[in-house]
């Protein structure tokens, strides 16, 4: 049976505790080590990135897994600060807010962020992921060192090798998918997997 939060009566004492329950049962089944929906600072991904190593460190993958989790958190996590810029009525200066998940199977890790972006940047980066994706892991070190040579920088920092590297350090395509918020924007949601194996 569905869990449907309209179901439990606002003045049931036990409101909150049903829905937690529900909420961490929820992430149980889906193997999530933790969740994490609001604003993206460097802060926030100096911590994620020890609580993710933290994590892995307990599941006894070190090394080089520890590594590319490691590297693809941090990745993640700063295409949404570079990315997902936010503007409030109250502040004028952009602030980046986004979600960020990590999971944990008996195979692979799986590293989710999703942050809102511009319908009118999401066919360039529909064509970006795509053409990545269908490199060959030859053609992905080659595109990585030319980028690394005459990559120029764009206007958010990035000299475009953030996608090219997480793929040529997982040797995994890159899952994505967009859900549209409204006719100006949509929400992109990210996933990379690396392997425990």
């Amino acid at each position: 049976m569905n869990f449907d939060i309209n179901n439990i009566p606002n003045d049931d004492p036990k409101r909150f505790i049903k829905i937690a329950e529900h909420f961490l049962q929820s992430l149980r089944e889906h193997k999530i080590s933790f969740a994490y929906e609001g604003e993206f600072t460097q802060q926030i991904t100096i911590a994620f990135s020890a609580l993710a190593e933290s994590s892995i460190s307990k599941a006894d993958d070190k090394g080089l897994i520890q590594r590319r989790v490691n590297f693809v958190v941090v990745e993640c996590m700063q295409n949404i600060t570079k990315h997902a810029e936010i503007k409030s009525s109250n502040d004028p200066k952009p602030i980046s807010r986004g979600i960020f998940m990590l999971s944990k199977s008996k195979e692979e890790y799986g590293i989710t962020t999703g942050n809102i972006v511009e319908r009118s940047r999401r066919e360039a980066l529909q064509k970006k992921i795509d053409y990545i994706n269908n490199l060959s892991r030859e053609e992905i070190n080659e595109l990585y060192m030319k980028q690394i040579s005459e990559g120029e920088l764009s206007e958010v920092g990035g000299a475009g090798l953030g996608f090219i590297d997480i793929v040529r350090r997982t040797a995994r395509k890159l899952n994505y998918h967009f859900l549209d918020i409204d006719e100006n924007t949509s929400f992109f949601i990210l996933t990379s997997f690396v392997s425990r194996n």
